[in-house]
């Protein structure tokens, strides 16, 4: 087996398989402007975050008269990311070059939030929702809002957020309560929102609402707010507030709480099509699933790197503890998994990039096809692309959350009771990584996402669409077994050598003394 080749290196292999295949995407482009780039977020990392992390962990951010507090130096190297002149200034590679920025696509943005999230997940949390605007007004630009928001963003004046969350629409958004009704040339938004990344930090956002006419649903709105949209009642007061702060298991130097809304937004801060807010929420939670993806693949090298420096140090019994089988099958096992999750990640971002530039259909497809295959596209060629989109997407989210889950319990197993302390960061590690298999949409739900969508999405003749389309497999959601979770089998999966230890229930009692007359 070949050596596992270290993060930045796979990264650089992977951005070239995928990246030339991306129109206006070359070799050249990747390795002069890219490579560097990532070079240089490691660089800052180093400088910027790593001799910070654990003290911003212990401090976490402080609730303060409606805002976020930061741990010092968290919005210093947030300001070297985003504002500083000679830094990567990395909303404004994002940003569309027609709108003053470089253009970079979805795939470049996760390798370099990777980066950043080996060493601080909480800061690619602070991070990438101003990346997840820059995505949405680059695909809705209409109505001025490209023009009006893109050079606050690009000079990183302002925060983002994605307030979707309510407490009884998690999962199913389309639960939300808060409401928008128009009045005039404003929508009243009125609600609650929880559990909302940056609260109390971001200036701007995205809302999901529950559209009213003459109190009768019609649908759902997403709108662009700024939190300094004026309040419904009284113009001079602010209509968004951050209520209260919440204290997390992980990831405590990221903000996370509650929003109020009573606020005026003009009309022109819709977001899409009237009615069609949820459809657009759709769009915006794929590239926040995709970040989860790089952000367990970052976790999990991080927890990789930590452990088998620690078994190679450790000595017990005169010798290193990684030369024991039971540690080292556990490293090796951590790179052949790794490799694997770096490139569902890329996949995820790659069908992104594919999908924002319209190439969701495979070329091969479009090369030499005939009338009936145009017929499929036309007619099914949308939902193709969507269950492609969601159906990569949630493998790479559900699969990489779930394995960089057991990659870094095992790393912590791997340092004992040191790695249950304080002292050393693999603590912290597990402690961050835990909400990832919960936030952007649970396992459970991932799981019926992928068995809804992978019977379209693994068509690889278009001339078969029409049939499946209109198969009812393809359009009910196909729901887990209800059955309890062996979870002896997966004990025994993982330490097979003992399975002949544990014995059936109705078995012989094996202890000679167990019989008090005897």
């Amino acid at each position: 087996m070949s050596e596992y080749p270290g993060m930045i290196r796979h990264q650089k292999e992977l951005l070239l398989e995928y990246g030339t295949k991306l129109d206006g995407i070359d070799k050249d482009f990747i390795k002069d402007i890219f490579f560097p780039t990532l070079e240089q977020i490691q660089q800052i990392c180093e400088e910027k975050v790593a001799p910070h992390v654990m003290e911003w962990d212990e401090i976490g951010v402080k609730y303060e008269n409606g805002k976020a507090v930061f741990p010092p130096g968290v919005m210093d190297a947030f300001n070297t990311f985003v504002r500083d002149q000679n830094g990567p200034r990395l909303y404004e590679a994002l940003i569309p070059e027609e709108y003053g920025g470089a253009g970079f696509p979805s795939l470049m943005l996760g390798p370099l939030m990777e980066i950043i999230g080996y060493y601080d997940m909480a800061l690619t949390v602070t991070l990438g929702l101003g990346a997840t605007l820059i995505e949405a007004l680059a695909m809705y630009p209409d109505n001025g809002k490209a023009e009006k928001y893109f050079p606050l963003l690009r000079e990183g004046k302002v925060g983002g957020f994605v307030a979707f969350t309510e407490p009884n629409a998690g999962s199913n958004l389309k639960n939300v309560k808060t409401t928008s009704t128009l009045d005039g040339d404003n929508f009243i938004v009125k609600g609650q929102k929880i559990f909302i990344s940056n609260a109390g930090f971001g200036e701007l956002g995205i809302v999901l609402t529950r559209y009213v006419v003459d109190g009768k649903e019609q649908g759902t709105n997403a709108f662009v707010v700024e939190t300094s949209f004026p309040d419904a009642d009284d113009d001079s007061k602010p209509g968004i507030r951050c209520t209260r702060l919440e204290e997390k298991l992980g990831i405590h130097a990221s903000a996370t709480g509650v929003l109020e809304f009573n606020c005026r937004v003009p009309k022109e801060n819709l977001l899409g099509t009237l009615g069609e807010g949820y459809q657009k929420v759709l769009e915006r939670l794929l590239g926040m699933r995709m970040g989860v993806a790089f952000q367990s693949t970052a976790l999990a090298e991080r927890a990789y790197q930590m452990a088998k420096e620690y078994a190679n140090q450790r000595v017990q019994f005169g010798k290193p503890i990684i030369s024991f089988p039971g540690v080292a099958n556990k490293i090796k096992g951590m790179e052949i998994a790794l490799l694997k999750m770096r490139r569902f990640a890329f996949e995820g971002a790659y069908a992104i990039s594919r999908y924002q530039r319209r190439q969701s259909i495979k070329a091969k497809h479009l090369a030499n096809i005939n009338e009936q295959s145009k017929k499929a596209l036309e007619q099914f060629g949308d939902l193709y692309q969507q269950s492609l989109i969601f159906h990569v997407i949630s493998k790479a989210k559900m699969y990489n959350s779930e394995v960089g889950w057991i990659i870094v319990d095992d790393a912590l197993q791997i340092f004992g009771g040191n790695g249950y302390i304080r002292d050393y960061e693999i603590e912290r590690i597990l402690r961050d990584f835990r909400v990832l298999r919960i936030y952007e949409g649970t396992s459970e739900i991932h799981e019926i996402l992928i068995n809804r969508t992978k019977k379209i999405a693994t068509i690889s003749d278009p001339s078969k669409l029409i049939s499946v389309a209109m198969s009812s497999g393809s359009v009910k959601a196909a729901m887990p077994e209800f059955k309890p979770l062996d979870y002896e089998a997966i004990f025994l999966q993982r330490f097979p050598s003992v399975k002949d230890v544990f014995r059936p229930e109705d078995q012989e009692d094996p202890y000679l003394f167990s019989d008090p007359n005897v």
